[in-house]
């Protein structure tokens, strides 16, 4: 059964491979990554160990304020777990450890975990000004009795995989591609609260989602997705954009999501959405009539998709 640590201070253990890192979204470049930790771990008789950072380093050295996450920490750690690690550990990102020196990391590890091996993707950094690379803790190991080893990278159509090439995909609404790197479709959670009752008034109920706000949304447009509410799913035609046929005073990005073949009262439920492919762009009709003959044939796609 893994454990799960909440700092790197509550821990003490001897003997252990490791492998550092946001492991954001946990795509299939990481789950390599991992089963390599576990099997050699697990063949050497040491125990494989996870840590994870949080929040994003970008978040601290970048002030970035825009969503960045694929998942939350909390379904990260849930997928860390699937994959059989002994032990996952938060390492909570701030610019006190930003500012630490690789040397000076590396004994803290060395202290409270007793590390053998350090397996790393070949563009692993860490430490002040991202001086810890390969080479330089490939060094620092001769000296403190680890060694460092280095996983290939796992490619999709030519180019590896990596959380922020998830990014990219989502962000052009490739939701196929994103899939492919992750090993799964793209998923967000969120609950159902009331929304402005367009979509009954046009007969086409909508679910508008309340998500978390520093998720990464896929680009504007109609997407053919399964929903899940409870242990039920559903297929689902999903929105996400500024709904230009509608003028708004107040224009914001909503997620409204019409389940097919449902008709029940689900406000204030958990909704979770897994996009399967982008069926069009968001773009504004001349009436609501259009609208709805547009929608009827996004529902009739989506239902050739996911039968």
């Amino acid at each position: 059964m893994t454990r799960y640590y909440p700092s790197i201070e509550s821990v003490k253990m001897q003997d252990t491979w490791l492998a550092i890192g946001s492991f954001d979204g946990v795509h299939l470049g990481h789950r390599n990554l991992i089963r390599q930790l576990v099997e050699g771990a697990h063949a050497s008789n040491c125990q494989a160990v996870v840590m994870t950072l949080y929040p994003h380093p970008s978040r601290v050295v970048r002030g970035l304020t825009t969503p960045i996450y694929l998942a939350t920490f909390d379904e990260r750690v849930a997928m860390l777990g699937e994959l059989k690690v002994d032990a996952i550990i938060q390492l909570q990102f701030d610019r006190k450890l930003a500012s630490q020196s690789a040397a000076t990391f590396m004994n803290r590890l060395i202290h409270h975990l007793g590390v053998r091996n350090l397996l790393a993707g070949q563009n692993f950094v860490l430490g002040h000004e991202r001086k810890g690379n390969i080479e330089a803790l490939t060094r620092l190991g001769q000296s403190l009795g680890y060694q460092v080893t280095v996983i290939s990278p796992v490619m999709v159509e030519g180019s590896p995989i990596s959380s922020s090439q998830i990014r990219t995909w989502l962000g052009e609404g490739d939701v196929d591609l994103a899939r492919r790197g992750l090993g799964r479709p793209y998923s967000i959670c969120g609950r159902v609260m009331h929304g402005d009752g367009r979509g009954g008034r046009i007969g086409i109920p909508t679910a508008n989602l309340d998500v978390w706000q520093e998720q990464v949304l896929p680009a504007g447009g109609v997407y053919a997705c399964q929903a899940r509410i409870g242990t039920k799913r559903y297929m689902a035609v999903t929105n996400i954009g500024l709904r230009p046929t509608f003028s708004s005073e107040h224009p914001h990005v909503t997620i409204e999501s019409h389940l097919l073949d449902f008709s029940q009262d689900v406000y204030d439920q958990e909704l979770h959405l897994d996009f399967i492919q982008r069926l069009r762009g968001e773009r504004r009709f001349e009436d609501a009539a259009d609208l709805v003959k547009q929608i009827h044939a996004d529902i009739t796609h989506t239902r050739r998709l996911l039968v």
